[in-house]
């Protein structure tokens, strides 16, 4: 497992919002004893040079390998955090998502509502 540490630099960030029957598609956030701190939706940071749309279309593809349709405008989100002592700041565009022709499974299913 690696530890993970926030940057202390400002990233802006777009994630998915994907929902289905009211539970949220999600990764989850590990603290450095393995244990699960919490969930995150899908998405990442955007590369020079690239749009919010486009870093969408890449994330999920790498993510999960499949291919979406972004839909509507993005909703721009402040998170300033702490974890494992450290602080973070991220500026986040937030869309909902659509899947074009694709169909997911989960391997284990933690619902959120």
């Amino acid at each position: 497992m690696s530890i993970w540490r926030p940057q202390q630099n400002i990233l802006v960030k777009a994630r998915g919002l994907v929902w289905r029957d009211g539970l949220l598609l999600a990764s989850e956030i590990y603290l450095d004893d393995g244990s699960i701190k919490g969930v995150r939706p899908l998405g990442g940071r955007l590369e020079f040079g690239e749009t919010w749309r486009d870093a969408l279309v890449r994330e999920f593809d790498e993510e999960l390998g499949v291919a979406v349709e972004v839909i509507g405008k993005p909703m721009v989100l402040e998170n300033i955090f702490t974890h494992q002592g450290v602080i973070g700041a991220r500026n986040y565009l937030c869309l909902r998502r659509h899947f074009s022709r694709c169909r997911l499974s989960a391997r284990r299913t933690n619902p959120i509502r």
